[in-house]
């Protein structure tokens, strides 16, 4: 079976696919298939950066951790999603926690390596989304202010493609541009015996 087809099936018959991968696309765990999306899984060594979805397929980009020295110990800075707020320390101590704008700490982990600072994003943070044109990063519409995060909107002559939130909560949608994107209009009219009422159909059409 194609990949195609597989993916057109998946799609019509609503199972979600779910991938776990380094920034270079390789793939770190096996892919989910289910019928919604999986969680974040911890893979050992490497630190969760972004996700995004597209359709119904996500994806989970993760970063290589730096290598831990004997005796040296590893500091995180992550949000209770698993995402990373800042590069992770290696040192000869744990390292304090940081001041990281719209957000405070829930919590202090410890494992094997060092130490993980959880953080919560603060309540009232206003998240940017952002509407770009994947590949290019022409901004393509105003950018939203808001609480949570703005639905991708319609743009004329452009598809949206590809959604991806940030690190800081803000929400990135990116658009490809449609191909011939030629509109025609067609009119089409009612009109009774005594000609007393008309009315009017109109009818775009790609």
């Amino acid at each position: 079976m194609s990949l195609y087809r597989d993916n057109v099936l998946d799609y019509v018959n609503n199972k979600y696919k779910t991938y776990y991968v380094d920034e270079s696309g390789m793939s770190l765990k096996d892919e989910v298939r289910a019928d919604h999306f999986a969680d974040v899984e911890n893979v050992a060594g490497y630190s969760l950066v972004k996700y995004s979805e597209n359709g119904n397929v996500r994806r989970y980009v993760y970063k290589k951790l730096p290598a831990i020295p004997r005796g040296a110990k590893l500091t995180e800075y992550v949000t209770t999603d698993g995402l990373t707020l800042r590069d992770a320390i290696v040192s000869n101590k744990l390292e304090d926690s940081k001041d990281i704008a719209g957000y405070h700490i829930a919590r202090r982990d410890e494992n094997e390596n060092g130490v993980k600072w959880v953080y919560e994003k603060d309540a009232q943070t206003p998240v940017m989304t952002r509407f770009v044109e994947y590949g290019t990063h022409q901004v393509l519409q105003d950018a939203v202010e808001g609480l949570d995060a703005a639905k991708p909107s319609l743009i004329n002559g452009y598809i949206h493609f590809l959604t991806e939130k940030l690190s800081n909560g803000d929400t990135v949608h990116y658009y490809k541009r449609q191909e011939h994107n030629h509109k025609r209009e067609v009119q089409t009219r009612w009109v009774d015996t005594e000609d007393e009422l008309s009315k009017i159909r109109l009818t775009v059409t790609k």
